[in-house]
């Protein structure tokens, strides 16, 4: 029996391990008005030197994070995500909005060959999309997911709405992760609470750290299908000053 036991952690130890993390960078606009903007970022209230200044201050936590991936949300375009994949250091990325109306949309910045991708409309919500990507891990084709859904003060009908189109998007999906803003606070009125098969990294922290945003609230997740398993010591958060969030880290391996 022991010989079985230590063999089997010997398996697990060789498994392949994945970083992934999450943030949402809190308006990272450009200096370039295209009409879109919040009105902070208009008229001259927001130049090319606080863009650079807000875009070094972001990509000084992603080096610090230094994850295989990592989702972003609050990314006002792709020519954004393409500067700062640059100056983090990361070969490829990929990007989704609503359309050119979107004040802003979200992405992925990884340094893996990002194989195929996808975007998925909330039908009768102007949100953000939901942008997967595909690469290869360990072996095998990974799914992750990148969300950022409405706001509460939108309404909860708008934000189950969001919740659905994402349970259709997983529903069966394995070796699946999903990151980003849900806007949703973990607990008992977590939108994805009854969708079971997959496991919430916050179960692996204590009740009274879970936090994710200024507030104290833990809204954004990194959720995981089944056949995945998280390194209880590895989920950790990180603070920033240039974002009201806080960021969400993680390694993942296969079972």
């Amino acid at each position: 029996m022991r010989v079985l036991v230590l063999l089997f952690f010997a398996i697990f130890a060789l498994a392949g391990e994945l970083k992934i993390a999450s943030f949402n960078t809190e308006n990272l606009f450009d200096a370039v008005e295209n009409g879109s903007e919040y009105k902070d970022f208009k008229n001259g209230r927001w130049s090319k030197f606080e863009y650079e200044k807000k875009l070094k201050s972001t990509s000084n936590l992603i080096k610090q994070i230094d994850a295989d991936i990592i989702a972003l949300q609050e990314i006002e375009n792709e020519n954004v995500l393409k500067d700062l994949a640059k100056i983090s250091g990361y070969e490829y990325y990929k990007f989704a909005t609503l359309d050119a109306k979107s004040p802003f949309g979200l992405g992925f910045l990884s340094k893996i060959a990002i194989k195929d991708s996808q975007k998925f409309i909330v039908k009768d919500v102007k949100t953000r999309p939901i942008l997967s990507i595909d690469v290869e891990f360990d072996g095998k084709i990974m799914k992750l997911f990148c969300v950022h859904f409405p706001a509460k003060k939108n309404g909860i009908k708008k934000q189950k709405t969001a919740a659905d189109a994402l349970k259709s998007a997983i529903f069966q999906q394995k070796n699946t992760v999903v990151l980003g803003d849900f806007n949703s606070e973990f607990g008992y009125k977590f939108l994805l609470k009854d969708f079971s098969t997959f496991k919430n990294a916050w179960d692996l922290v204590a009740k009274f750290d879970r936090k994710s945003h200024v507030s104290g609230r833990a809204i954004d997740h990194i959720i995981y299908s089944p056949d995945l398993v998280v390194k209880s010591d590895s989920f950790k958060t990180k603070k920033s000053s240039s974002s009201d969030h806080l960021s969400l880290e993680a390694i993942i391996m296969q079972k």
